[in-house]
């Protein structure tokens, strides 16, 4: 068993990746930042080792006397009024945690990167691989995944050190305490009426099968690898008509097209940048997802790692779930669907 290194490890990923490599029986080393809401790893008795990934002396000493560095630290938004603000951890963590690896004589990288580096196809017929890339990423955290994957990438070959790249599609799931834009999108806000269900598709993942995928990587998979972490190709609205299912809520649908989503998308971004707010949808996120699909084909990732994915109404259920636990969900539910919909008791306790 190897002493693994997670950054990230209080993220929504990172905590569901914690416990996967705890139940292999890893000894985890679990990176936070100062004062990090660390409450998804509450009651697991770990020892934190503080550190930003952007400062590199903190992360060679975080990872002192370490096998594998895990490195799922990212800054997950899709706005920002400086667009570097999400792009500039992508890169600069990428290179602290190579410098740090080698410097500690580390083994082996698990590199999280996304599906926002694979891309989007324009049809449902066309089904991408791992062995696509995002040529057209204008959204910033579509760049940002895509440049931070592509350093790790030049930095993995430069130190020698073996790497292993992950590309988790939209997951949703338990431990998310700080709501990422996938569960707000596909979830909270079809729930709550903020948010709305758009032409195109997705792929839906549940955050128990990438936190496994993750763990399996520290000791499988092909050095220099790149795997798609998907559960099920579905379209949007569809999983807007599995949230009503679910629910009882009938989730609100964008009628228009690509064009004059971004048109929108322009105002509101405007007016993000004058308010300070962040706009529920911006012209490049319109570009990215609008009339478009994140239809994958994983079965190299299922064959590497032998993981077999739940479906897509497991990861909307629990993700539900999760944020009926958490009291985020304002909607009235039904006393049937509420006692259907109940929190795991773990989850209660964590909250």
């Amino acid at each position: 068993m190897a002493r693994v290194l997670v950054t990230g490890a209080n993220g929504h990923v990172g905590a569901n990746t914690v416990r996967s490599l705890l139940a292999r029986g890893h000894e985890v080393m679990p990176v936070v930042r100062q004062n990090a809401d660390v409450r998804s790893l509450a009651g697991l008795g770990l020892a934190y080792r503080y550190a930003d990934v952007m400062d590199a002396e903190a992360v060679r000493a975080a990872a002192e006397g370490c096998d594998v560095i895990v490195h799922t630290a990212a800054v997950y938004r899709t706005w920002a009024k400086d667009p570097d603000d999400i792009v500039a951890p992508s890169i600069v963590g990428a290179s602290n945690i190579y410098a740090a690896a080698k410097a500690v004589g580390a083994k082996r990288v698990v590199y999280t990167s996304s599906v926002a580096a694979v891309g989007l196809s324009a049809s449902p017929d066309q089904v991408r691989t791992a062995a696509h890339w995002n040529e057209d990423a204008r959204n910033p955290y579509f760049v940002a995944k895509v440049r931070g994957e592509q350093e790790a990438i030049r930095l993995s070959e430069e130190t020698g050190i073996a790497t292993i790249r992950l590309c988790p599609t939209y997951v949703l799931g338990p431990w998310d305490y700080r709501i990422t834009p996938s569960t707000k999108s596909l979830v909270l806000g079809l729930i709550d009426g903020s948010g709305i269900t758009w032409k195109g598709g997705v792929n839906i993942v549940h955050v128990a099968d990438v936190g496994e995928a993750h763990a399996r990587a520290v000791d499988q998979g092909e050095p220099g690898g790149r795997y798609i972490v998907a559960g099920e190709n579905i379209e949007v609205r569809q999983a807007g008509a599995l949230v009503e299912r679910l629910t009882g809520v009938q989730p609100r649908h964008l009628a228009m097209g690509r064009g004059a989503a971004m048109a929108a998308g322009a105002v509101l971004e405007l007016l993000g940048k004058l308010t300070g707010k962040e706009p529920q949808f911006t012209r490049s996120l319109a570009y990215q997802v609008v009339e478009r699909y994140s239809y994958y084909d994983a079965e190299e990732t299922r064959r590497a790692l032998g993981l077999v994915p739940k479906g897509a109404e497991e990861a909307l259920r629990d993700s539900i779930r999760w944020l009926l636990a958490l009291g985020l969900i304002n909607r009235r539910l039904s006393p049937e669907v509420a006692a259907a919909l109940a929190p795991e008791p773990e989850w209660v306790q964590a909250v």
